[in-house]
C-alpha cells in the first residue's frame, strides 16, 4: 500500500504526488495557491493570523536578506568591532517596529533606500518618534550618505 497518491491540480491540471493523508486538503498545486493567495499578500495574512505575525516573517526574511545598503553599513560595523543588533523588534501597544540596526548606548541606526522610504515619510517620522520616546538616540542614514560612505563619519562622531 503507497503513502503517497498521484493527483492533478484542477487549476492548471499538471500532475503532482501528494501524501495520501493529505489527499483532502490538497486542493491545488502549490504554484496555483501562491498565485492566488499572492495579490493579497501583506492584508490578507495579517486578517488571517495577526500583525505580530506578519512582522515576524519579515523580520525573519530581512535577517536572511538585508539591502545593500545595510550591508555595507554591516560590513563597516564588523570592520569597526562595534557590536550591533539586525532588525530589533520594537513594541509598541498599536504597531511594531523593526529598526535596522541598534548600536551601544542606545543609538538606532535606520538605513532607508532613497525608491522605498520616499513613499512611506509618515509612517518613518512615527517610528522615529516611537525610538525617540524610548530613549534611543536615532541615526538616518540615507541612500547617499551611504554610498558616498559619509555614514561612516555620522556614525563615530553619535559614537563618541
Amino acid at each position: 500500500m503507497s503513502a503517497t497518491v498521484a493527483l492533478a491540480c484542477p487549476t492548471c491540471g499538471q500532475s503532482r504526488i501528494v501524501r495520501r493523508r493529505d489527499v483532502g486538503r490538497a486542493k491545488q498545486c502549490r504554484r496555483c495557491h501562491l498565485s492566488q493567495i499572492a495579490p493579497l499578500g501583506y492584508a490578507a495574512t495579517k486578517e488571517r493570523h495577526s500583525e505580530h505575525f506578519v512582522t515576524y516573517l519579515l523580520r525573519q526574511h530581512r535577517l536572511s536578506h538585508p539591502s545593500c545598503l545595510e550591508q555595507i553599513v554591516q560590513a563597516w560595523l564588523d570592520e569597526q568591532g562595534i557590536y550591533y543588533e539586525r532588525e530589533y523588534w520594537l513594541e509598541q501597544p498599536d504597531k511594531v517596529y523593526l529598526v535596522d540596526f541598534i548600536l551601544p548606548r542606545g543609538v538606532a541606526v535606520e538605513v532607508n533606500g532613497d525608491y522605498v522610504h520616499r513613499f512611506h515619510a509618515q509612517r518613518d517620522q512615527r517610528k522615529i518618534e516611537a525610538l525617540r520616546f524610548h530613549g534611543f538616540t536615532v541615526v538616518v542614514l540615507t541612500e547617499d550618505d551611504v554610498k558616498s560612505g559619509a555614514f561612516a563619519r555620522r556614525l563615530e562622531e553619535v559614537l563618541q
